[in-house]
């Protein structure tokens, strides 16, 4: 076998290794990104439930009436929230500002009573 040979087999193995990492790691990275999202995703519904559930709760022990936002429109939102949290290591401003509302009307329904 001549030089030229072997240096042609030899790079050919090392392009063929390189390529194959590089797609090894992005499947791995596109696997990453789409547990991430399951994650998000379970945890968000979760959490819609059991807001649903703590409501509930409270509504039931003070002899309320409350009606709610459908489960997926409020995991939506906390998909949103945490999907945000997770990239920025902070709240989006949406959520944000619906926490200023909320306490704001807490304040007024206090000072009302």
């Amino acid at each position: 076998m001549d030089q030229n040979m072997l240096v042609t087999i030899i790079t050919s193995a090392a392009v063929g290794a390189l390529i194959s990492g590089i797609i090894n790691l992005v499947g791995q990275w596109r696997e990453r990104r789409a547990r991430r999202r399951e994650l998000l995703l379970a945890k968000s519904i979760d959490l819609a439930f059991a807001r649903r559930e703590f409501v509930l709760k409270i509504a039931k022990e003070m002899g309320q009436d409350v009606r709610f936002k459908d489960d997926i429109s409020i995991a939506a939102g906390y998909f949103r929230a945490l999907e945000h949290l997770m990239d920025h290591s902070s709240l989006p401003e949406e959520a944000l500002e619906a926490e200023r509302r909320s306490l704001e009307e807490l304040d007024a329904d206090r000072r009302n009573s």
